[in-house]
């Protein structure tokens, strides 16, 4: 994946935690970016967000948000940028985070 497609996926799940993430209770502005790792399930947006990944989708699932089944599920959060199944593609991911996020910080 290229660090461009990277960053509109990124973009694409920060625009909906800006959204929709605090009703929630995923506010963005926790994200941690020292600690970010798209890779890791305690480190990745969602992990840190709601405590641990596989939390955060289960309940994004119950209340809605994502569909439910296996493709439909990781469709929709590789599409937000949390989700990759490429394991080398986590580094651009990560790369990509942390650029929209320094850069929505900064404004």
């Amino acid at each position: 994946m290229s660090l461009r497609l990277a960053i509109q996926k990124a973009e694409k799940g920060l625009a909906w935690l800006r959204e929709s993430g605090s009703i929630y209770g995923l506010n963005v502005d926790e994200v941690n970016l020292w600690d970010l790792d798209l890779s890791s399930t305690c480190g990745c947006v969602l992990g840190q967000l709601g405590g641990h990944y596989n939390t955060a989708v289960d309940m994004l699932i119950r209340v809605g948000v994502i569909p439910p089944g296996y493709d439909a599920t990781n469709t929709w959060l590789t599409e937000h940028g949390f989700e990759q199944s490429i394991v080398a593609q986590y580094h651009e991911l990560n790369r990509a985070w942390t650029q929209i996020l320094e850069a929505d910080r900064a404004q």
